[in-house]
Formats: structure tokens, sequence, C-alpha cells
């Protein structure tokens, strides 16, 4: 949000709901995009929000509510940043907790994360189609699914710094996607 001027309360509004549909009692299928059998519900529910918050915004000018949405439909898009999120298989489940443990301990610590996107200028994605758009970037989130299991299988994920870089670009894919719907909802 501070990347597209937000006002600080927007953005804590962003900070505070991004995580909720985690706790909604969801199968995970609703927050993946499986490219591999063109099914899950994270594209849906990416539009279905992102909708909702440019309603909020846009037409009743009510921003606490608009941000609220928009921050599930941005949690939705963060999910298919995650190449676990996009394939159907048992590799996929099996790296999946590995993945977001890795993306955990190493979000303020470790190879820090947090610091890498914060100093990063940043380009977002102009949306038109928030469901196409989610599809689209599990797409390229899946095409890395191959090295990070490879690498899982070697033992060696956790400090290679190959697997340091494709996480910098899926992280940079996320924040991309995500000021693309701020923008899709105040539009």
């Amino acid at each position: 949000g501070e990347e597209m001027w937000e006002s600080s309360s927007n953005c804590q509004i962003l900070h505070d709901y991004a995580d909720d549909p985690d706790y909604w009692e969801q199968p995970f299928y609703d927050h993946c995009w499986f490219v591999n059998t063109l099914s899950g519900g994270a594209p849906y529910w990416t539009k279905y929000y992102a909708d909702q918050a440019h309603g909020f915004i846009k037409d009743w000018g009510d921003e606490q509510n608009g941000f609220r949405k928009l921050a599930y439909s941005m949690h939705y898009m963060t999910d298919l940043s995650n190449p676990t999120h996009t394939e159907a298989s048992g590799r996929s489940l099996t790296l999946h907790g590995h993945y977001e443990t890795y993306l955990n301990n190493n979000w303020m610590s470790g190879w820090n994360y947090y610091t890498w996107v914060q100093q990063h200028p940043y380009y977002f994605y102009e949306i038109t189609n928030p469901e196409a758009s989610a599809k689209y970037e599990a797409e390229l989130a899946y095409g890395y699914m191959d090295h990070l299991w490879w690498h899982y299988c070697l033992g060696n994920f956790d400090a290679d710094t190959s697997v340091r870089d494709d996480t910098y670009q899926l992280l940079r894919y996320a924040v991309a996607y995500n000021m693309g719907l701020i923008d899709y909802a105040r539009r």
C-alpha cells in the first residue's frame, strides 16, 4: 500500500486483514490454482473480493470496508505466487509446509526477504480482470516448481542461493500483482 501512496490507515487495514482467509476453514483448494488441472478457487476469490473492494471504494466511498475486502483479494493473489499453490501433486503437498516455513524463517532474518522487498523499487501490473491475472500469476509461479523441488530433494533448499533468487522473483510477482489490485480497486 505504501508503494501505491495509500494512507497509513488504509495500509494498516491491509496489514490487519490480509491473513484472515487462512482462518476461515476453507479447503486448501480455495487458495490455489492448479495449472496442471486448471482447477482451484483462488482466482475466483481474488476477483470476488477485488470487485467488492472496488464497489466499496469507488461506488460507496467506504474505504474501510473496501480495503478490508482488498486485503482478502490480495491474500489469494499472494497465495498464487507460491509454486506449491499451483500444482496438484504429492510433491506440492510435501513441499508446501517446508516452503512456507522457509519464507517465515527468512522473512526478518537469514535471507531477510522483508528488507529486500522494502528496498527494491517496484512496478505494478495493470489488472483489468483479477481472475485472469491470478491465473497468469499462478502460471508464472508454477514454472519454479521443478527447480524448488529439485533442491528440496537434494537437501540444500534452505541454503541454496538459487532458491533465494527464485524467491526474490516470486516475491516481486506477488508485490506487482498486489499493487495492481490496489490500482484496480481504486480505478
